[in-house]
Parts: structure tokens; sequence; C-alpha cells
């Protein structure tokens, strides 16, 4: 405390020369606090932008031509998942059932008349036809989409005509398709029925049936067989991985779209990724942000240099002040300490100043600026004990030699 007393004393004895360091620490603390805010809103435009997109992973035929109607292959869509990079959208798929009430037909007859059942990941296709399409059983909501339990919903009037109800148990022949549109038997499977619709919506157009993505998928693998989504897209979890994303999707064998393919193909093999607006505004502020964390150690480089050149000067015009007080038998060390605590004082001062004022200013929240400013303190600090350190191995008696 004695030190800060005596430091405070010589800062206010030397009005002049502490003035012109304060300029300097305040000019310099207010650049640092400007460059600081502007950085940090560049970052926070960034952030915005990456929790805004909406940028999803379409699959299509080869040529784009085709979303829907596909046979796409579901291991691709799970190596793309693994990644944690992207999640499921709306995947949509498809089998063929015969129940009790149906004649026993072989399924590959061109004469088959097996009913639809659709798969979602998700609800959407129902609800588009609106929000009251959907009647749920006691315990049951959308969320039953997410999941792979065995339960499904009927159309009202084929739930009628077969004189089940909410909650019963349906019992039916499932038959998938395979790779190349070939119809196949599976087997047995059984349903309980967790709720009703009126209309099919905008999946499939003619289906009675729907149940989740999963519950599908378990039916066919019990049967040893795969499941061929007709059309997905995955959401981008974080927009700023796309190139990632993109490695991991050839790495999945899903192309670019090639315009020049064949096509009537129906292989869902290709995608396509609306990123196009993202990019366009992504680019230019990850430049800016990469530059400006560039600059940072340059900043903090001239600051310990100017804070270097302000302290040797000011205390250049000391030296003969230096030089009586360790003639008094003041040692090293007392000498550094006096003149460190100035310069304390004098940059604690400007870094008030010059950082309040920036804040008001521009509106930055003072907590953004916690870590520029002790980086500021450090670098000013760290340059004015190198000047001192300098200054306080002049030669005493060459000093009071010159002065008498």
């Amino acid at each position: 405390m004695t030190a800060l007393k005596k430091a405070w004393r010589s800062v206010l004895r030397h009005r002049g020369k502490t003035l012109t360091a304060l300029a300097v620490s305040v000019s310099l603390s207010l650049f640092l606090c400007l460059f600081a805010g502007n950085l940090e809103q560049n970052r926070v435009e960034w952030n915005r932008l990456s929790d805004g997109a909406d940028i999803r992973i379409q699959i299509t035929s080869s040529n784009g031509q085709q979303k829907t109607g596909l046979l796409i292959d579901d291991d691709r869509l799970e190596k793309i998942e693994a990644t944690g990079l992207a999640e499921r959208g709306l995947y949509t798929a498809r089998a063929l059932f015969t129940d009790s009430e149906d004649q026993e037909e072989d399924v590959r007859s061109p004469h088959f008349n097996g009913h639809i059942l659709a798969a979602y990941t998700a609800d959407t296709p129902l609800t588009e036809a609106g929000e009251d399409n959907i009647s749920y059983f006691s315990g049951y909501d959308s969320s039953l989409f997410g999941g792979s339990e065995a339960v499904c919903l009927l159309q009202e009037d084929f739930l009628n005509s077969r004189g089940l109800q909410l909650g019963d148990s349906y019992h039916v022949r499932l038959n998938t398709l395979k790779e190349g549109g070939e119809v196949y038997p599976a087997g047995e499977a059984e349903f309980k029925i967790a709720g009703t619709f009126r209309e099919s919506g905008s999946g499939f157009a003619n289906a009675v049936a729907v149940c989740s993505y999963d519950t599908l998928k378990a039916a066919l693998s019990q049967f040893n067989l795969h499941i061929w989504p007709s059309s997905a897209w995955l959401k981008v979890k974080d927009p700023t991985q796309l190139n990632r994303i993109k490695e991991a999707m050839k790495e999945a064998n899903i192309t670019s779209v090639l315009p020049q393919a064949y096509l009537f193909s129906t292989q869902g093999s290709a995608a396509v990724i609306n990123d196009r607006k993202f990019i366009l505004r992504a680019e230019p502020l990850e430049r800016n942000i990469r530059l400006l964390q560039s600059l940072y150690p340059l900043f903090f480089a001239a600051v310990a240099v100017i804070a270097f050149l302000v302290s040797y000067l000011l205390a250049q015009s000391r030296r003969d002040e230096i030089a009586v007080c360790r003639s008094l038998g003041e040692s090293r060390t007392g000498v550094f300490l006096q003149f460190f605590w100035e310069s304390t004082v004098v940059c604690l001062s400007g870094a008030v100043l010059g950082f309040g004022a920036a804040a008001l200013l521009s509106g930055i929240s003072p907590g953004m600026l916690a870590l520029p400013l002790l980086g500021y303190l450090a670098a000013y600090l760290l340059g004015a004990a190198a000047a001192i350190l300098l200054l306080n191995r002049t030669n005493v008696i060459q000093v009071l030699t010159t002065l008498d």
C-alpha cells in the first residue's frame, strides 16, 4: 500500500508527463476495444447465420430430376447419420401388405392388389392435410414416428371396413420392394392400432396404413430384408462443417448431381445441398473473423512496443531522480517498483477510461471486453517493465558526476 501511495504522489508531481502517458494509454485501449467489438460483432453475426440456416441434404436420382419414387440404399443414409454432422429430416418408405380379408395371391403377379403401408420419420405428410387429420389412441402422439414400436395408424374407412378399433392388434402379411423394384414377400407382422387418419396427405396417396420408418425397418429386418426409402432428406446440424459433410457423402457413395446422367434412373444415389445462400453470406464473415484474429497478436505486440517507448522516454527524463534515489540507498528493486507502480496507475486509468468510453459509444457488453482488457494490461505493463529495467541499469556515479 505504501508503494502505491508513493507512486500516486509521484504521478501527481509529474502531471505533464503523466497526462502524456495517460493519453497514449486511453488511445490504445479505445482502439483495442473497438477492434475487439468489431470481432465480436462478426462472431455474433456468424453464430446467428449458422443457427438460423436451414441447410438440407436432398437425396435425388443421379441427374437430380427425381426426388420421390426412388430406391435409396438405407445403408448410405446410416453412414451420414453416423458422422453426427446431419440428422434425419423426412424419410419415406413403403411396403405392400394383405390381411385376412384379402384373397391369397402370388405377390409377384402383375394383378397383385396389396395395400400400401407408408412409413415416415415424422407425421408431416399426414398433418399437411390438416392438424386434425390424425386421431391418436390414448397414450400415443406424434412421437411414435421417432421410435420403432410395432404400432400403426389406419385410414378411418379402412379401419371400419375391417371391423377394427383403436388399440386392437392388426395382423398382416408384409411384402417389400427389393432393389430393381421387384415385389418380394416378407412375412407375418403384427401392429397395434395407435390411431387413425382421414387422408393420406402428401406422402403415398393411396396408403391405408402408416407407421414409423424404424418400425417398418425393424419388421423387415426380422426376415433379413432391407428397407428401401422412396425419398429422404437430412438436416445439416452445423453448417460450418459443410466440407466434412461432403467428404462423408463421398465415403457413403452419394455423388453430386450429374445432369447428363440417365434420365429415367430411379436409384437415389445423388444429393443436392441447398447451401449456396449460406456460403455467399458466410465466406466474407469467415474471412473477416480470421483476419481480425490474426491481427490480435500483432496488436498486443504493438501495445508492448509503444508502452516500452513511452515509458523509456518518460523515465529517461528522470534519470537524475533515479541516480539520486540510488545514491541515497534505494535498491534497484525499490526504484523499479516505484516506476512500475506509476506505470500501473497510468495503464489502469487509461484502460478504464478507454474501455468505458468505447463500451458507451459502441454498446458492447463489458463482459465481452474482459479478455481483451487483460491482454492489453499484460502487454502494456510488459513493455513498461522492460523500459524501466533498462533504465534502472544507469551508471549512478556517471549521472551524479554530470550533475556536478
